[in-house]
Parts: C-alpha cells; sequence; structure tokens
C-alpha cells in the first residue's frame, strides 16, 4: 500500500541526509542534527500508529476518531521540521516548521468537529440525568457528528496519501540534484522493499485508493 510517508523506515535518516555531499549538510559538522533525526523518527513511527488507530475507528466513541486526526496533525508537524533538509545548504534559511511557507501546503485542513460540545458534560453528569430526553438528543446529534467526522476522515486521508507521496518525490528530486550518483539514488528509492508498507489493514484497504 502506497502511503507517502508512512513508507519512510529509519532509512528516512539516509533519505534526507547521508546521501547529500558533505558539503550540502546543513549543519556544521553533522549529516543530521537533533531536530531532523528525532521527528524523522517519529514521522515512522505515528505512521505505523496511525495505520493501526484506523482498525479502532469507532462511531459510539469520539476519542477513536480524534486519535487518527491527531496523528496526521502530528505527521505534518514532522514533516514540516524535515523537509529543509532536502536542500541541503539552501535549507538553513528555508522556514523550518512550517509547510505552507516552505511550499508544501497540505490539500486539506484537519480542523474537523468529533462530537457536540455539550457531549462530553452530559457524559460527565450524573448517571440519572435530570432530563433524560434532552441529554438522548445531545447524545444523538453529537453521534450523527461522529459520523460525519469519519467521513471526514475518509475522504482527508485519500487526499492526504496522494499527496504524500508526492511529497516523497518532490523531496528525492531535491536530494538527488545535490548527490553524487542521484540518477542511482531515484532508481533506489523507487524499488518496492523502499515505498510500500509492510503492513496493511482491512479498514486502510477499503479506505486509500492505493492497495498492493
Amino acid at each position: 500500500m502506497r502511503f507517502g510517508v508512512s513508507t519512510w523506515f529509519a532509512d528516512v535518516l539516509v533519505r534526507f541526509g547521508y546521501d547529500l555531499f558533505e558539503h550540502e549538510h546543513p549543519w556544521d559538522g553533522e549529516w543530521i542534527d537533533d531536530t531532523f533525526e528525532r521527528s524523522a523518527l517519529s514521522l515512522r513511527s505515528t505512521g505505523a500508529k496511525l495505520l493501526r488507530s484506523l482498525d479502532r475507528v469507532d462511531v459510539g466513541d469520539p476519542l477513536t476518531v480524534d486519535l487518527p486526526f491527531l496523528y496526521l496533525r502530528s505527521m505534518l508537524d514532522d514533516l514540516a521540521a524535515v523537509i529543509p533538509n532536502c536542500f541541503g545548504q539552501e535549507g538553513r534559511a528555508l522556514p523550518r516548521g512550517d509547510l505552507d511557507a516552505l511550499g508544501f501546503a497540505p490539500p486539506v485542513s484537519l480542523d474537523v468537529p468529533t462530537h457536540s460540545r455539550e457531549l462530553y458534560a452530559v457524559l460527565d453528569a450524573a448517571d440519572t440525568p435530570a432530563l433524560p430526553r434532552a441529554t438522548a438528543r445531545i447524545i444523538e446529534e453529537s453521534r450523527s457528528i461522529t459520523m460525519a467526522a469519519i467521513d471526514a476522515l475518509d475522504d482527508r486521508l485519500r487526499l492526504l496519501s496522494e499527496w504524500f507521496d508526492d511529497v516523497v518525490l518532490r523531496c528525492q528530486k531535491e536530494i538527488a540534484t545535490r548527490a553524487e550518483d542521484g540518477d542511482a539514488l531515484i532508481e533506489r528509492w523507487q524499488a518496492t522493499d523502499w515505498s510500500v508498507v509492510g503492513r496493511s489493514t482491512p479498514n486502510l484497504m477499503r479506505r486509500l485508493p492505493q492497495c498492493s
């Protein structure tokens, strides 16, 4: 299943650091810096957790819908920290941490409500609500919001999966232009063992367009 940054294993460090010429390393005396390494490894682990969280999405529990959105936001934050490393010395002057300013604006917003504002105030009230009909109405209305959020998650995953793949290709090209044997790097990165997630899930196969 091709899924952009979720395919970046620990060798993401190779993709965005070690294959650059030494004089192109963005930080003096280092191939990679601590922020890059932390964000790169976080991308890999968060991508794996995202796939697992999709199996647990439940319309009866908004928290299970919050989690995939949280992981996606975390991946975007990490991506914004990693991208400047693709640009070698030029990366020093790039606005690290800001995808829009870097020219990698995500195609969708992740600000999606997953439940009604009143839901948890009602759930945390006494076991016997004073206004049971009003309580039931709030719970039902919130369930509709949660269902809409799940649909929105489906749509955003579909769009982001394609966008992540495009980000990978753009970053690979930036590195290849600065590496000693860029054409060979591109060929190696396109190999199956570099580009395919080793784990898929039934929900993921149902939701996303490119599965194998």
